[in-house]
């Protein structure tokens, strides 16, 4: 947004300096003339801003709502997996009833397998916290600065 502003800026001054196209180096300015070297420093802010632009391409469709569902869908999943290692502490908490459940019911297909898998250690359920790093690790590669929708966004 930031660089479309000041290539609009650029633009504008260029405009209302009345440049013509045949200016495109810049000249040593004449000792009286404003004029000229306003219109040189637009021609070398427009140069250096057109030139330091990447060549944009604009995204598929489909991308930002599937960003923002998955990514909103994987940071409930994973503060879900973190109160389920909270709740793990209190064994004679009712996971039916409300707030519990709604922590619960999601997590708990995911989890029953798990447990199978990673047997409790030392008395402690760790299989929310495999899940908790399984889904940090998802959100990372798919949402992270280097991410793979961010690269699609960003070509």
């Amino acid at each position: 947004m930031l660089r479309l502003l000041t290539i609009l800026l650029t633009l504008k001054s260029i405009v209302s300096f009345n440049l013509k196209p045949s200016q495109t180096k810049v000249s040593k300015p004449q000792p009286n003339t404003k004029n000229r070297v306003l219109n040189n420093v637009a021609i070398g802010l427009a140069i250096t801003t057109f030139s330091a632009l990447p060549a944009i391409a604009e995204a598929p469709v489909w991308i930002l709502p599937t960003k923002s569902v998955l990514d909103i869908g994987l940071l409930y999943m994973e503060f879900a997996f973190l109160c389920r290692v909270v709740l793990s502490w209190y064994p004679k908490v009712d996971l039916n009833k409300l707030p519990q459940n709604l922590v619960a019911w999601p997590t708990e297909p995911i989890l029953k397998p798990t447990r199978g898998i990673v047997p409790p250690a030392f008395g402690v359920d760790v299989s929310p916290i495999v899940w908790i790093m399984l889904v940090s690790f998802i959100r990372e590669i798919l949402f992270g600065q280097q991410g793979l929708f961010n690269m699609i966004i960003n070509q």
